[in-house]
């Protein structure tokens, strides 16, 4: 893997900042909320995905909305790079529109954010965020009719399901030379360590595109509402993957997630030892227990002025979570997308 350095990526953030914050058509202009920013880069996705990306396999990259796609992941990068605040409307337990399309946006988010945390280059970066936007691309390629159904798959339909690695990867292999990156996520980010998941490993061993996918995959899953299920607590997802024994994931890839998304991952709600509830905010590099916290209101659903960075005063901390009738409760041995 490649890497920047912090004073070239200070000035590439510097001139995307140009780009595209101070661009009030841009869907991430400065004077836009952090919702309204969330929802024009899932509208942006979406229609990519409708208008580009259907039909027949291409046979040229040229007929295919890359242009776009890489200026989205660059306006999620610098977004997870400069306004964390973007990863509450993530962490929402609801998805506000098109749930595949929601769904890869966030992974996205969170992959980007775990790439900058393993200081690849800008440029690995922005190919991780487009890979992550694609990478089920093949379930647009199966009948919607095995998983819109509103209740818990079959036997049938979960096998089904299992092959739209290969769906994304038919629907791309024309390109495999151009971006051989993205078609080893497509096929790959189901596929764990120990051989388990399903999909396939496209040379040798998984790339680590494919690795942080696929841990990110699995954490936006828990934490995102589905047919047959509640959203986690984003902590007890996070404890949920990082308890597995069975080596599911790189222990490397591992560590860098939990430095980059935490303990207690941005959108947990926390009960502080001086008994108020917080709502976590950021995470703070080399500190993932001690993340930065707002204070909710006693009713635990509005956020007061009140912000504690927990790494810095280090007489409050974490002494539980908060559970509201929205969150299930953690049932173990499960940490799958």
């Amino acid at each position: 893997m490649e890497k920047t350095a912090p004073g070239a990526k200070t000035t590439a953030f510097i001139t995307m900042e140009a780009v595209f914050v101070k661009n009030p058509d841009s869907p991430i202009a400065r004077d836009k909320s952090s919702s309204r920013k969330y929802a024009e880069l899932v509208r942006m996705l979406h229609e990519i995905l409708q208008n580009r990306l259907t039909g027949e396999p291409p046979d040229d990259v040229r007929k295919l909305p890359f242009t776009k796609l890489f200026t989205l992941s660059e306006m999620i990068l610098y977004s997870v790079a400069r306004t964390p605040e973007m990863l509450l409307e993530v962490a929402k337990s609801a998805y506000a529109g098109d749930a595949l399309v929601c769904h890869s946006v966030n992974v996205a988010f969170l992959s980007c954010k775990v790439g900058l945390q393993m200081a690849l280059s800008l440029r690995e970066c922005t190919e991780l965020g487009v890979a992550a936007m694609l990478h089920d691309i093949g379930m647009t390629k199966i009948d919607a009719a095995c998983y819109s159904h509103g209740r818990e798959l079959s036997k049938d339909e979960r096998k089904t399901i299992a092959m739209h690695p290969q769906a994304g990867y038919a629907f791309f292999e024309n390109l495999r030379n151009d971006f051989p990156w993205l078609l080893s996520v497509i096929l790959e980010e189901h596929k764990r360590e120990n051989g388990r998941g399903y999909g396939a490993v496209l040379e040798g061993e998984l790339h680590t595109f494919s690795r942080i996918v696929g841990i990110c995959d699995s954490f936006e899953a828990l934490t995102h509402e589905r047919p047959f299920r509640k959203p986690f607590q984003p902590s007890d997802a996070m404890k949920a993957i990082i308890a597995d024994k069975e080596l599911l994931y790189s222990k490397a890839i591992l560590r860098a997630v939990i430095e980059a998304i935490g303990i207690y991952p941005v959108g947990s709600l926390v009960k502080l030892n001086n008994n108020k509830t917080g709502q976590v905010l950021e995470t703070v590099p080399g500190s993932p227990l001690r993340p930065v916290v707002s204070v909710l209101d006693e009713s635990g659903e509005k956020r007061l002025p009140e912000r504690i960075d927990l790494s810095k005063d280090t007489t409050i901390y974490v002494s539980g979570l908060v559970y509201s009738d929205d969150y299930a409760r953690p049932q173990s041995g499960t940490a799958s997308g």
